[in-house]
Order: structure tokens, then C-alpha cells, then sequence
């Protein structure tokens, strides 16, 4: 037993000295994630709306940004929807004169001023008004 415990020795020795490596390098490893894991959540920032560090507050700012042009185009839209209808509507004034006009054109051959002039006689009628007393 004795060589077996004089063998065995120099590896529990050699165990108990990389457990307490391991052991120094977990608590290495964890200050070090530790401060990495900081460094990126201040990195990412603060949600707070007031707040604009980090990515969060770039994001927010960006959204922001978003926001107000979404904003912009839809009172553009609107401007543009809007005058779409009054031009719309010149549209179909100028027609309905344009149709009036044509009617007019159209009764004025229709009914001559004097009933029984020959064809190809042209007749103009002078009207003349008095204002006063």
C-alpha cells in the first residue's frame, strides 16, 4: 500500500494544484466576463425616452426620425388627395361650360333672330339701349 500511496501522491498533488489554477482562472474568467457583459449593456444604452446613448437611444432617436417623416408624407398625401378633388372638380366645371357653350352655339343656328330670312342672306341685329331719364 505503501507504493501505492507513494505513487499516487505526486498525482493527487499534481490535481489538487491545477483545481486551484482552475479555480483562479474561473474567477479570472468571471471578473472578465463580468466587465464585458457591462460594457455592453452600456453599449446598448438606456430604453428611457429622454435618454439617447447607446444603441437603444439610437434607435429611438431613429424611430423618431421615422416617425416624422411617416408624419410628413401622410399630410403630403393628403395635401395631394385634396387638390387632386378641386382639380377634379375644374375638370367638370369646364365641361359642364364647355357643353353649354356648345348648346348655346347650337340653339343660336337653330333660331334665327328674324323667322324667314332666305338661305345664304346673313343678317346682324343691332340692339340699342337708352339709359336715363
Amino acid at each position: 500500500m505503501a507504493s501505492f500511496t507513494g505513487s499516487t501522491d505526486p498525482v493527487v498533488s499534481g490535481l489538487v494544484s491545477q483545481l486551484g489554477s482552475s479555480q483562479t482562472d474561473l474567477g479570472t474568467a468571471q471578473s472578465q466576463l463580468t466587465g464585458d457583459f457591462n460594457a455592453i449593456l452600456a453599449s446598448l444604452g438606456s430604453p428611457d425616452p429622454s435618454g439617447r446613448a447607446g444603441l437603444l437611444g439610437q434607435l429611438h432617436t431613429s424611430t423618431a426620425l421615422v416617425q416624422e417623416a411617416n408624419d410628413e408624407l401622410g399630410s403630403v398625401t393628403q395635401t395631394t388627395t385634396s387638390q387632386q378633388g378641386v382639380l377634379s372638380s375644374n375638370q367638370v366645371t369646364l365641361a359642364l361650360q364647355a357643353a353649354e357653350f356648345a348648346a348655346g352655339q347650337a340653339r343660336i343656328g337653330a333660331l334665327p333672330a328674324f323667322p324667314g330670312i332666305p338661305a345664304g342672306v346673313s343678317v346682324a341685329t343691332v340692339y340699342c339701349f337708352h339709359v336715363g331719364g
